[in-house]
C-alpha cells in the first residue's frame, strides 16, 4: 500500500502555497514624463569618441573661468545665510531695478523677481503667462529651454522666422541675458525703451556678462507702465515661493555688481573687467570668421555680439557629409573637437562654435577642423 503524500503538517494545520508577491513599481508623473530639452535629446545621441590621441576640445558651451570677482563676495557668508523674501532681497532687486531701469522703461524693485539663474528667470516668466492647451510663438534659432518648459507644461509651440520690426502685436516675453554685449558700432537696446504701449516681461542674469553661470541667479523684469500685467505680476511672486527663493549669497553681491558706488575702486574694476572681457569677445569672433572663412564648405553667419558663431554646413562641397548631426559626430570622433549640432536650435546642416576659449585653443580646433573638412570633401 503505498502512503499518499500530504501537504499538511504535522501538527494538522493545512500549510497553504504563498502568492507570489508583485514587483513594487512608482509610476512617475505625468508632468516628469512631458520633461525633454530638446538639446539634450540630440547631444546624448552623441557618441563619445572610445579612444582618441588628441585632447578634446569642447567648444559647444560657453563657459569661461574666471578669479576677478571672487573679491565681490569673499566674507559675506556668515551674512546671508538664512531665507530671504522668495522673490529676492530687497537689495538686490533694487540694484536690478535701478540698473535695468530708464526713462523710457523705469523699473522698480517691486517688478523684479529673482529666480534660479536666467533658467529659472524664463520658467516663471513662461508659467506666469500661459496655461496648458494655450500655444506660443517661439523665434527660430532659438534657445530650446522654451521648447522644453512650454511642453513640459501641455503649452503648444508654433516656431516662426521672427524679425522683430514694429511692435504691432504685444510681445511679452524678451530674453535679454546678453545685453550690451555687442560688437563693433552695434548697439543694445532693451525692448521696454521701444515701446510705451506694450507690456514687455524681460528676463536677465549675471551668468553671460559676469562670466558666473554656475552662481544660477536671474531675474524677471516686468515693463508694465498701464497695469496690464498687473495680476501676473502678483502671480509672479506666487511663483517664486515654489522654491523659496534663489541663493541669497549670491544676491547679496548683486548690489556691488550692477549699481557699485560712482567712482569707487570697484566700479573701475568693474568697468576694466567688461571692456577687457567684450574686447577679447570681439577679437575672437574675428579671428573666427577669418579662420573658418577659408574653410570650403563652410559659410559663417557673422555675429553681432555674443561668444557664439552659427555656421553652416554646405553639404555639396562637403559630399562625404549627411546633415550638421552626422558632422558633429565624425568631427568628435576623428578630430575630438565637439560642437553643436544646429538642429539642437532648429536649424538643420548648421552647427554652433562657442568662440570664448583661448585663442591657441580655437587656432588648434580651427586648424582640425580645416583638415576634417578636407578630407569630407
Amino acid at each position: 500500500m503505498t502512503k499518499r503524500a500530504t501537504s499538511e503538517p504535522s501538527n494538522g494545520l493545512v500549510k497553504r502555497q504563498a502568492k507570489p508577491q508583485k514587483a513594487w513599481k512608482v509610476e512617475p508623473s505625468d508632468f516628469s514624463k512631458l520633461c525633454a530639452n530638446p538639446i539634450r535629446k540630440i547631444v546624448d545621441g552623441i557618441k563619445k569618441p572610445a579612444n582618441s590621441s588628441k585632447m578634446l576640445i569642447p567648444l559647444s558651451l560657453g563657459q569661461l573661468n574666471t578669479h576677478l570677482l571672487l573679491s565681490c563676495w569673499m566674507g559675506r557668508s556668515m551674512k546671508h545665510n538664512g531665507y530671504i523674501h522668495s522673490a529676492g532681497s530687497e537689495a538686490a532687486r533694487a540694484a536690478i531695478a535701478q540698473h535695468y531701469g530708464n526713462k523710457r522703461a523705469p523699473l522698480t524693485m517691486d517688478d523684479i523677481i529673482v529666480g534660479s539663474g536666467c533658467s529659472g528667470a524664463i520658467e516663471i516668466a513662461l508659467r506666469g503667462l500661459l496655461n496648458p492647451g494655450d500655444n506660443i510663438l517661439l523665434p527660430k534659432p532659438g534657445f530650446p529651454l522654451y521648447q522644453a518648459i512650454c511642453e513640459a507644461h501641455q503649452i503648444q509651440c508654433k516656431f516662426y522666422n521672427l524679425m522683430v520690426r514694429l511692435l504691432y502685436h504685444p510681445l511679452l516675453a524678451k530674453d535679454e541675458i546678453y545685453g550690451d554685449m555687442v560688437f563693433g558700432g552695434n548697439a543694445f537696446f532693451p525692448m521696454a525703451t521701444l515701446t510705451k504701449t506694450v507690456p514687455v516681461v524681460a528676463v536677465g542674469g549675471l551668468a553671460k556678462q559676469f562670466l558666473i553661470p554656475g552662481w544660477r541667479v536671474g531675474w524677471v523684469m516686468v515693463h508694465d507702465r498701464n497695469e496690464i500685467l498687473k495680476d501676473v505680476r502678483a502671480a509672479y511672486f506666487k511663483l517664486s515661493q515654489n522654491i523659496l527663493g534663489a541663493n541669497s549669497l549670491v544676491q547679496s553681491s548683486i548690489p556691488d555688481l550692477l549699481t557699485p558706488i560712482p567712482g569707487s575702486a570697484e566700479e573701475q574694476s568693474l568697468v576694466a573687467f567688461k571692456k577687457r572681457y567684450f574686447a577679447t569677445l570681439e577679437e575672437n569672433c574675428k579671428f573666427t570668421i577669418d579662420a573658418l572663412s577659408k574653410i570650403p564648405g563652410l559659410k559663417v553667419v557673422v555675429p553681432q555680439g555674443a561668444m557664439y558663431a552659427m555656421v553652416k554646413v554646405q553639404t555639396d562641397i562637403l559630399t562625404k557629409i549627411k546633415d550638421d548631426f552626422d558632422l558633429t559626430q565624425k568631427l568628435l570622433d576623428e578630430e575630438s573637437v565637439f560642437v553643436l549640432p544646429g538642429q539642437c536650435f532648429g536649424m538643420t546642416n548648421y552647427f554652433r562654435i562657442v568662440f570664448s576659449a583661448p585663442r591657441e585653443v580655437l587656432d588648434d580646433a580651427y586648424s582640425r577642423l580645416a583638415g576634417f573638412c578636407e578630407r569630407h570633401q
